[in-house]
């Protein structure tokens, strides 16, 4: 008899780990930070620019660590703008 049925409880399914998940999407677990990253502190104007191309997950994740007025800037200043604030913010924390 399958444990569960002898229990009366079903067998808790694992959950994947970061790294699993980041395997299994083809990319770094570091990108997975910046998703997050940019998913709890990105602009919806920042999250528009990630969806069209217009800025790499990698760079958004270091704008979104701007206030929010900076990060409503960047995206407003278009794709030179917005390399231009990656490159300072990355100069100031490097």
């Amino acid at each position: 008899m399958p444990s569960e049925l002898v229990s009366g409880h079903p067998k808790p399914e694992s959950v994947p780990t970061r790294e699993a998940i980041a395997r299994s999407a083809r990319i770094s677990s570091n990108t997975i930070n910046q998703i997050e990253k940019i998913q709890k502190s990105a602009v919806p104007e920042l999250v528009a620019a990630v969806k069209s191309g217009t800025i790499s997950i990698n760079a958004a994740a270091t704008v979104a660590s701007l206030p929010v007025e900076a990060q409503v800037a960047a995206v407003a200043g278009g794709k030179k703008e917005l390399q231009l604030v990656v490159r300072s913010v990355n100069t100031i924390t490097n």
